[in-house]
Formats: C-alpha cells, sequence, structure tokens
C-alpha cells in the first residue's frame, strides 16, 4: 500500500523521497525558472535534481540550474565522474529528465528539452548495485541572502514516476514509503525552515518546492 513516513530534515535540500524497495528509473518533467537564489561561489546552487541512491553504493543524479544556458544539464555519479548534457535551455523550456538502471551494470542518464526538440542519453558503467532509495528535490545554501520577503516558489516538479527492479510502476507515491525532506538552517526539525516541498497533487506526480522567507 501508499505509506507515507514522518518527514526528514536535512542542511542543504528539500523535496521527496521513495523508499523501502529497490528502485531502477526515476523521471520526471520541469519548466526551467529565472535564477531567484543568488550563487556568488556554486552555479548549482537552487538547482532542481533528480537521484537514484543505495548504501555503499553511491548515487546517479541528473542536476538542472535555474536561468538556463549551456552546461545548465549535467549528470554525475559515484565512481563515473561528472559531465553536462550538450544542450542550452532557456528560461521557460520544458524539460523531461529520467535515470534508468538496467540491472546488468549499466546506468543511463536522459534529458530532453521538449520546447528545442533536442535528446541526449548517456550510459555509463556502474556495475551491480543496489539503488534503495529514488529522490526529486532541490538543494539552496541554507546561508542564502537576502531571503525572499515571501516564500517563494523555485520549481514545480511535474509528471513524475518511479519504478522498482521488479518492474512496479510508480508516482512520487506508490506501494513504497514516500517521505518529505524538509531543509532547516541546523539540518534538524528544531532549526529554522529554510526550504520545502509543498503537497502532492495529481495522483502523486506533481509538487513545488519553496524558498521560505523565514
Amino acid at each position: 500500500p501508499q505509506s507515507i513516513g514522518p518527514p526528514v530534515y536535512s542542511s542543504n535540500w528539500a523535496g521527496y523521497q521513495a523508499g523501502g524497495r529497490w528502485f531502477r528509473m526515476v523521471s520526471t518533467t520541469l519548466k526551467v525558472p529565472p535564477r531567484k537564489v543568488p550563487h556568488p561561489h556554486d552555479s548549482f546552487n537552487g538547482a532542481a535534481n533528480i537521484s537514484l541512491w543505495g548504501s555503499f553504493v553511491g548515487y546517479s543524479e541528473i542536476d538542472v540550474r535555474p536561468g538556463g544556458g549551456a552546461d545548465s544539464v549535467a549528470w554525475q555519479g559515484t565512481n563515473v565522474g561528472t559531465a553536462a548534457f550538450r544542450m542550452s535551455p532557456r528560461v521557460g523550456d520544458r524539460l523531461t529528465i529520467s535515470i534508468y538502471y538496467d540491472r546488468h551494470g549499466h546506468t543511463y542518464f536522459t534529458a530532453t528539452d521538449t520546447t528545442q526538440h533536442k535528446t541526449q542519453t548517456v550510459r555509463v558503467h556502474v556495475g551491480k548495485v543496489v539503488y534503495r532509495q529514488a529522490l526529486l528535490f532541490v538543494n539552496v545554501d541554507p546561508a542564502v541572502t537576502p531571503r525572499p520577503r515571501v516564500d517563494t516558489l523555485l520549481w514545480r516538479f511535474t509528471n513524475s514516476h518511479v519504478t522498482t527492479y521488479a518492474g512496479v510502476h510508480g508516482t512520487v507515491l506508490g506501494p513504497w514509503t514516500t517521505r518529505k525532506i524538509i531543509e532547516t538552517r541546523s539540518g534538524t526539525s528544531a532549526g529554522p525552515v529554510v526550504l520545502s516541498p509543498s503537497r502532492l497533487w495529481n495522483h502523486g506526480r506533481n509538487f513545488g518546492v519553496w524558498l521560505r522567507h523565514r
């Protein structure tokens, strides 16, 4: 059955995680927003991300930087390095991104700009791994300044899907445990909230991530 677990607290990202199964695929669609978070030292501060993660085996991840432009969409992973996709999305472009593990030692990173009709898939060798979590999130430096005067929507994740090793399909919700990730200054429930996701809607396919004003 679908299960909503207690929230998870972090010091640098917010979104949702699916756990309790082995996951081979995660995907979502994003509309590239203008940059709303300053980035004096890190151009991926405020980026949207999807990831497959496993204990001891590491992670595979796609990052999308706000504001668009060359090198704004990149893939990375444990022991396989990192590189940018060969595309230059504009603000307002719709991007569909996905990570797929074929259970035979290869992970596929795919990014498609459906506005410009460009797509690229990168295959890397990762060996035999077990991904125990699928994550969709936004990362923001908790010390970001200036803080907004009102809560500010940074990203909206839409048409999100997750698939298990056994071929069970779901949205962010599924026959697994879904948990909300909330970013606070301390990384604990006692700290002031910096970044947090909205409720899920569209049967668990969609949610937004908001930079909180206090």
